[in-house]
């Protein structure tokens, strides 16, 4: 059935799915004010969970894509009104009600779904189409499991409504879209509109449920004291890869529509004298330690601040803050030959084959 969230509920999915976005995927305070925009609206924040959903029924997942830069920059509000545009496209073009909203990634866009999906007074799914946040839109479970993203609806602050019925693969499908980001200053886009009777076997079911446990962990043990790294660890089954001292501002830049930097962290505690090295394309995605390959995608790197255990999002890691980078396992569809295919450092350039994290730590 269709539950009402509270605002601290939504607030905790949104700060679990931060730390689980891999520094990518907005920032956390973007996602944090859109709930609170639907508190100002008295608009409510609803949630359905997979054993409810209509298998006759639409459901669709929308997202933004693009680069962070002060010149594509936008307000939390106008993001949520042209993703719920980017809805409203859709139905018209396919002459469907779609009943819910499917998460596209991890992170701050979580809170910012949240707000669309209450402006077009549907629910929002327990489900996510990636675990993660993601650099690629065809770096999703719909991808691995064959499921074609198109027909697709794309708003820009231009003003311009477009449909794209038909990408002969997801690649060139995402190669459009980046090319529309880049020529609109980011664009608000709908994907894989689908029915409930594919959604449990093309996505990563109760993932906001996970998310709301992480970040639930980490509000409450900075209310009592305790130590939110530690929580956290427990709450997503994570590991502690790294402690240091981020050791000069992140270096970065925008590149055909990405983020594109590095982060480097020399050791403390029981990582002294140790070193250790973050690439990251939008999200982080290959790790060093000691200069030797380490954790990579499509396993999780998450970097957070060591005191409360908030996320870092890229490319905001700054010179002398003290990080802790946590690691987590993929969701086990990213595990299969067609995830680590779409999802591994030979993606993107990189000749390290990937290992699982629990064969590194």
């Amino acid at each position: 059935m269709i539950r009402k969230l509270t605002e601290k509920e939504a607030k905790d999915i949104q700060i679990g799915a931060s730390i689980m976005s891999t520094g990518g995927g907005g920032d956390y305070l973007d996602g944090i004010k859109a709930i609170e925009i639907c508190e100002e609206r008295n608009q409510k924040i609803t949630f359905l969970g997979m054993e409810d959903i209509n298998p006759e029924g639409f459901y669709v997942s929308v997202g933004m894509i693009g680069s962070i830069s002060e010149e594509t920059w936008m307000p939390v509000e106008q993001e949520i009104e042209l993703m719920a545009e980017a809805v409203k496209i859709l139905e018209d073009s396919m002459n469907v009600k779609f009943e819910g909203i499917i998460s596209p990634e991890l992170g701050g866009i979580t809170g910012i779904t949240f707000a669309v999906a209450a402006t077009l007074n549907i629910p929002m799914l327990d489900c996510d189409a990636a675990g993660r946040a993601v650099p690629l839109m065809d770096h999703t479970t719909f991808n691995i499991v064959n499921i074609d993203a198109c027909p697709v609806a794309i708003a820009t602050r231009d003003g311009d409504a477009i449909i794209i019925n038909k990408a002969p693969k997801a690649e060139r499908l995402e190669q459009l879209l980046r090319a529309l980001a880049v020529t609109s200053g980011n664009i608000a886009s709908t994907f894989n509109p689908i029915q409930g009777k594919l959604l449990k076997n093309s996505t990563i079911s109760s993932a906001l449920t996970v998310c709301a446990k992480i970040g639930k962990a980490q509000r409450e043990s900075t209310e009592t004291n305790r130590d939110p790294i530690e929580s956290i660890i427990k709450a997503g089954q994570g590991y502690v890869l790294f402690k240091g001292n981020v050791n000069k501002d992140t270096e970065w830049e925008t590149k055909s529509g990405f983020t594109i930097g590095t982060v480097g962290i020399n050791g403390i505690e029981e990582f002294n004298n140790q070193t250790f090295k973050l690439w990251y394309k939008n999200e982080h995605l290959i790790s060093w330690k000691n200069d030797q390959s380490f954790v990579t995608c499509p396993d999780l790197l998450c970097v957070l601040d060591k005191q409360t255990g908030l996320p870092v999002s890229n490319p905001n890691c700054k010179e002398g803050d003290t990080v802790v980078v946590l690691g987590f396992k993929a969701d086990p569809i990213w595990r299969t030959e067609r995830g680590i295919e779409l999802l591994n450092p030979k993606v993107f350039n990189y000749d390290i084959e990937y290992r699982p994290i629990e064969e590194l730590v």
